[in-house]
């Protein structure tokens, strides 16, 4: 393997000097010339081995300038410089380093960012092993936890807790709002505080509206949270393309982005502390603030495995629901009389575009064939479980 911009300047060729002589590449069997480099001020520095079994590492401010050590078949580097940097560590691979005067040490999938494609050791002490550049925390003020990481291993602008939540009102925009206090992306922010308005006014949050804010409030009466005592303005319904110019937004519903249902126009269930969905969308476990697979059901992590049922799992309500057994994956009725999705307890199976299901799998579907409507479906329940298993591992941390 070729070192990249290698610093050997030695052809390498063949050498009628003795086994022992130190001109020749010391690795046995070798009868090639042993290579060597132009240091500062032109002085030649030698290495020990010739151009194919140097290692790439170098020492640009040292006097030895070369690696001590020869290189490994089929690798840039020694062994030595392949092991992982992880004191301890004795995992080898292949060091990420184009400009061989700047050498990055290997770091094995376990001692490296947890970010997808990078290989840069983590932050010390951050509990979601990731490197200076990718330790990002959480936009929310006053939250110290670190940004969530999307499968593609893009990282978010908000922790698995407030990830989702922090949208932008504008209808059709799917930018993140500038931070908890606010409510709109950084294109859609209504222009309060700004140099052209004057400050006494306070002057209504909502672009284009020129009345005056209610007392202690961000809106005007017309454009305020219907929520009593709520200073927040409402969500707005931004003007399409085919309305006239110059339209102004109105707002729809009469409520601001904390009271309102993220999955619909409906007031979040005020039973429910730091509720985030209406009791229809809410998970029906009490006290569970996690989106219902459907409407009126539970969340992935509460709903019986059965798909369609609306009940809870038997083990919905135990503090290991995690690690109990199959047949409490499933709610009472279905652990009780089968696994069908027509009948409560029938036992009878019903063929659906998902393909086959056989009774006592626990709700596990068997595919075997479906449209692309239903391998989406079957995708987004699937990534829906897999962020609330994060976000249960997140709550355990944090106990």
């Amino acid at each position: 393997m070729s070192v990249p911009n290698s610093p050997y300047l030695s052809d390498s060729g063949f050498s009628e000097a003795l086994t022992d002589d130190p001109r020749k590449c010391q690795i046995v069997g070798c009868y090639k010339r042993h290579a060597y480099a132009r240091a500062p001020k032109g002085l030649k520095v030698y290495s020990d081995f010739c151009t194919k079994h140097t290692c790439g590492r170098v020492y640009p401010e040292q006097s030895q300038y070369y690696c001590i050590f020869p290189r490994v078949a089929n690798s840039a580097y020694c062994s030595h410089h392949r092991t992982c940097g992880q004191e301890g560590c004795e995992e080898q691979g292949e060091p990420l380093t184009l400009d061989l005067s700047d050498f990055k040490p290997f770091y094995c999938r376990k001692h490296r960012c947890a970010v997808l494609g990078c290989q840069e050791p983590p932050k010390t002490g951050d509990r979601e092993r990731r490197c200076e550049l990718h330790a990002v925390r959480c936009r929310v003020q006053g939250c110290s936890r670190s940004a969530y990481t999307h499968d593609d291993g893009r990282v978010d602008h908000y922790c698995l807790l407030h990830y989702g939540t922090q949208r932008c009102l504008y209808r059709d925009c799917t930018r993140q709002t500038l931070g908890s206090s606010f409510s709109f992306c950084h294109v859609h922010n209504p222009p309060n505080g700004s140099n052209d308005q004057d400050k006494d006014s306070n002057p209504c949050s909502l672009r284009g509206c020129n009345k005056s804010a209610e007392p202690n409030a961000h809106a005007c009466s017309i454009h305020l949270c219907s929520v009593r005592g709520c200073p927040k303005p409402t969500v707005i319904y931004a003007p399409s393309s085919s309305d006239p110019p110059n339209t102004i937004a109105t707002p729809y519903p009469p409520l601001c982005s904390s009271h309102i249902c993220l999955d619909c126009d409906k007031p979040r269930n005020s039973a429910t502390i730091n509720a985030e969905y209406c009791s229809a969308h809410e998970c029906g476990l009490v006290a569970c603030r996690s989106r219902a697979l459907d409407k009126g059901g539970h969340c992935s992590r509460h709903a019986c495995s059965v798909m369609g049922c609306l009940r809870a799992k038997q083990g919905a309500l135990s503090s290991s629901f995690l690690t109990v057994d199959r047949e409490r994956e499933r709610c009472e009725v279905h652990a009780r009389g089968g696994s069908g999705v027509e009948g409560i307890g029938s036992g009878r199976i019903r063929a659906s575009s998902f393909g086959a299901v056989n009774a006592g799998t626990g709700g596990f579907v068997r595919r075997y064939g479906g449209s692309g409507a239903d391998d989406e479906a079957l995708r987004v329940r699937m990534q829906r479980n897999r962020f609330s298993d994060d976000l249960e591992r997140l709550y355990r941390s944090e106990r």
